[in-house]
């Protein structure tokens, strides 16, 4: 059971390779590698503690006999050892790092194990609907660094359906300074009264929409965390993201409905 959850990003530098850590500070009934979410295939424990230092000792290994996006994190009194076969992996074991993580006497420390683990599924993702419920771009910012830390690759973003359109499309200028509003704050009492819009701006009306700078944006914030590999393919107009090299999706399906100012 998590209580009182909240993530603060922590970036140091280990062997010249960047060491990102997503910490949780929370009231949690057990500690160490028994609050890993999700749980691990196998923790095997030993005694003893490693101590964080200003800068940890992690000594990173690649293994191709282990499967995509596996690795193994041991921790001695003397050091940590990331051993993956891949980037993903190694990023994945940094997460796994990051929750075992836990202070004592204003000092922090984990405790000393091994941890074997790999993906049960290739695709792990998350689905918001901006179209009905529209999100600000903080709020997906958030969540991007909450699925990360939770070993999820996927994010999915609903940008258009009749409730609303949420992505700026400079050749239609009228899809987000009408389309992308609509007179009531939830959907539903839209789709059961007359479906109408609004024109931005307008008073009484609810909605939003991200611009392609913004867009942008919260690819970057993905890019410099977490990879630099984009796949664009194209019902729904998406974008999918997250995390380590090779993982980041950009999912483009454009659906173009036939707006007009009564649309119904």
């Amino acid at each position: 059971m998590l209580k009182n959850l909240d993530i603060q990003g922590i970036m140091v530098q280990s062997q010249n390779r960047p060491l990102i850590l997503l910490v949780m500070s929370y009231d949690a009934v057990a500690q160490g590698a028994d609050m890993v979410i999700p749980a691990p295939e196998e923790v095997l424990y030993a005694e003893g503690v490693y101590r964080f230092e200003d800068s940890p000792k992690i000594t990173y290994k690649i293994s191709k006999k282990m499967v995509p996006e596996a690795y193994c994190l041991e921790v001695c009194k003397n050091g940590i050892i990331i051993t993956s076969s891949d980037d993903a992996g190694a990023f994945y074991a940094q997460q796994t790092l990051a929750q075992m993580i836990t202070e004592k006497d204003g000092a922090r420390e984990v405790e000393c194990c091994v941890v074997n683990d790999c993906p049960r599924f290739s695709y792990r993702g998350l689905h918001f609907d901006v179209s009905r419920h529209f999100r600000s771009v903080d709020f997906l910012k958030k969540q991007i660094d909450a699925m990360a830390m939770f070993k999820m690759n996927r994010m999915h973003l609903h940008l258009t359906d009749a409730a609303g359109w949420r992505l700026q499309i400079d050749a239609y200028p009228r899809l987000t300074s009408f389309a992308a509003w609509r007179p009531q704050p939830a959907w539903k009492e839209w789709w059961a009264g007359k479906r109408l819009y609004a024109d931005e701006g307008e008073e009484g009306s609810f909605g939003g929409y991200y611009t392609k700078e913004q867009m942008r944006e919260l690819i970057e914030l993905d890019l410099s965390k977490h990879g630099n590999n984009m796949l664009i393919d194209p019902i729904f107009v998406a974008w999918a993201g997250c995390f380590p090299n090779g993982l980041l999706t950009v999912i483009l399906i454009p659906q173009i409905h036939p707006f007009t100012e009564a649309h119904t």
